[in-house]
């Protein structure tokens, strides 16, 4: 793959806010709107009156008219006159927009109808005390007012900004506007010492204004070691060369370039790029989002949980439903996998229709995902699911059952819950999700055509089989998710009350609670005291109840609620494990039920 070589440059502040005033720099469409606060533009102010580095900026070369993405003018300038008579840029801002924006808010004041800065809903105006910068305290003199503020009409007044020598930011867009201001204040300052003068009667007044004003232009001279790196402030800037909207390897390259970007702490996705793609072609994925996350409940679960992530999910369902129907043959398709570097080249044809395909079988792939019916896979909420990133490969073999014959679908059904038990237990998606993904879909659909079970199942098998579970510990763990589902369908009911968990706020509790653990059995590893086989799901009153007894005796009020194996088999705690509870046989236990969990997973798989 041929690299895109940067150029990198020098460039003046006030070139680039030509450019922009001008209509020749504008910003991709997939980039967030303004998001910087008063104080945020205050300090990058004082930074550029200082000379200090402020970042480098990162532009994108394009041919008017031809580039790869859609774009929009910076935030503020849309009713500028070049701007809206005709916005054509050559170049485009991949990093430094919020930086450019701010600059141009503070030397143009837009309307607040167009943008304002973060946390407020009025447009300010800023202003400079020249005297701070006299002293070299450039940090202190740059404030700022909402235009309704009885003060901003004050330091508007031409006459008071030359008496306490403050100066707003509008004037000093250009060289001219700050130079005729310095000749106005002259004026202004020479009138007033003449005034004074003559009032106190000194006989020589032309030798007195001159020393007088002869110390104002070694103020000026001060200000102007400040002022004059707004116009000559030498701006680092790389270009990137001009890439064609079909120039799918340097679309690519420029995906992972804004992969590593970070703006404000936000990470612009493939989403957001793509969405700057399609939007040339009259598609819009942000409406489309909305659509979606309003008409299906579980993909605005998702959503709420991640929204990112849930985008990407649908743009990989929908790269992996194009290979499929392309029988993977890349030559046939408009990507080669489902790389977030791929999903930029996705084309523009039938797109809304496969969108629509795509979060339909999400849907019913995540209901799968969530039931705690007997072909759920028990993640009863959002947090318990063991793999986001397996959502698109079950919603595709999804689509692809449907469109079996019916004597088929049986056996594709029996492979899609060994594919995913397996791929949970063997901890599959752990690694790169988007490689898991397409080799999985691939050896699905082969399996089904072959009536066979996929290799990848013998694999998890033995895995499981050597897995030591008293080192899986963490929640955020899929095989510790998958023993909670595991007690979810195994339709488990509260130790104490008797009557499923559903009805009760489930959280997962210690099985030999800890503070037991530690205070009478001395142990103080917590991964051998938090281990998923010492875990399940009991409501909070009854671990509230329990959490410093010992099993034996919290088993005796168990037994008093109702039948003690029923209760506690669907568990994982087998009558032998009950046994070891009664001893408080803390070693014997996790023995016991590791095995009672690994039977059922393997019971699962074969």
């Amino acid at each position: 793959m041929p690299k895109i070589r940067p150029e990198p440059k020098e460039e003046t502040l006030s070139d680039i806010i030509k450019w922009v005033i001008n209509g020749e720099l504008g910003v991709p469409e997939f980039q967030r709107k303004f998001a910087w606060t008063r104080q945020d533009i205050e300090e990058l102010l004082a930074s550029v009156l200082k000379g200090y580095y402020i970042g480098s900026f990162l532009f994108l070369k394009v041919i008017p008219g031809q580039a790869p993405f859609a774009s929009r003018p910076i935030q503020g300038t849309e009713n500028f006159p070049k701007v809206k008579a005709s916005f054509n840029p050559r170049i485009l801002v991949l990093d430094g927009q919020q930086r450019i924006t701010s600059l141009i808010y503070a030397l143009y004041a837009p309307e607040a109808d167009l943008i304002t800065p973060k946390y407020t809903s009025k447009r300010y105006l800023f202003f400079l005390k020249l005297k701070e910068l006299e002293n070299g305290n450039a940090d202190n003199a740059i404030f700022s007012y909402s235009e309704d503020d009885r003060r901003t009409k004050k330091y508007l007044n031409k006459e008071y900004q030359f008496k306490e020598k403050i100066i707003p930011f509008t004037v000093l867009r250009s060289k001219d506007g700050w130079n005729n201001w310095i000749n106005e204040f002259k004026s202004y300052q020479r009138k007033k010492i003449l005034e004074e003068l003559k009032e106190k009667g000194v006989s020589d007044v032309i030798e007195e204004i001159d020393r007088r004003l002869s110390v104002l232009d070694k103020q000026v001279e001060k200000w102007n070691e400040y002022i004059n790196n707004l116009f000559e402030y030498p701006a680092s800037v790389v270009y990137l060369p001009e890439i064609s909207a079909n120039d799918k390897e340097s679309l690519e390259q420029i995906t992972l370039i804004f992969e590593k970007i970070n703006t404000t702490g936000v990470r612009l996705s493939v989403f957001d790029l793509l969405n700057a793609r399609l939007y040339l072609k009259g598609i819009s994925l942000h409406n489309l989002w909305e659509e979606s996350v309003q008409n299906y409940e579980n993909l605005r679960e998702l959503s709420s949980d991640n929204s990112d992530l849930a985008r990407i999910l649908v743009l990989r369902t929908i790269g992996l439903l194009r290979l499929l129907r392309a029988n993977f043959n890349t030559k046939e398709s408009d990507i080669s996998d489902i790389k977030n570097r791929s999903l930029i080249n996705l084309s523009s044809n039938e797109f809304e229709n496969d969108w629509y395909v795509a979060v339909e079988y999400i849907d019913k792939a995540m209901k799968r995902i969530m039931s705690t019916s007997h072909d759920g896979f028990g993640a009863f909420t959002i947090r318990w699911i063991p793999y986001k990133a397996m959502i698109p490969v079950l919603a595709v073999f999804l689509y692809y059952i449907d469109k079996l014959e019916f004597t088929k679908r049986a056996f594709a059904n029996e492979v899609l819950k060994k594919w995913y038990w397996a791929s949970v237990f063997s901890e599959r998606y752990s690694g790169s999700p988007e490689n898991t993904s397409l080799e999985d879909l691939k050896e699905l659909i082969n399996s089904v055509k072959e009536l066979k079970i996929p290799g990848l199942v013998n694999k998890a098998i033995t895995y499981i089989k050597e897995l030591d579970m008293r080192k899986v510990y963490s929640s955020s763990s899929a095989i510790y998710k998958g023993v909670i589902n595991l007690i979810v369908l195994n339709g488990a009911k509260d130790f104490l009350y008797g009557d499923s968990i559903a009805f009760h706020k489930l959280e997962d509790h210690h099985i030999f609670p800890q503070n037991y653990l530690k205070k009478k059995l001395k142990l103080e590893d917590k991964e051998l005291i938090n281990t998923i086989l010492n875990r399940t799901l009991i409501s909070k009153e009854t671990n509230n109840h329990v959490k410093d007894k010992a099993p034996s005796e919290y088993l005796k009020e168990i037994e008093k609620s109702g039948n003690l194996q029923l209760i506690l088999e669907p568990h994982f705690i087998p009558q032998e494990c009950i046994e070891h509870m009664r001893n408080n046989n803390y070693d014997e236990f996790l023995n016991c039920r590791e095995k009672a969990i690994k039977d059922k997973i393997l019971q699962l798989l074969k």
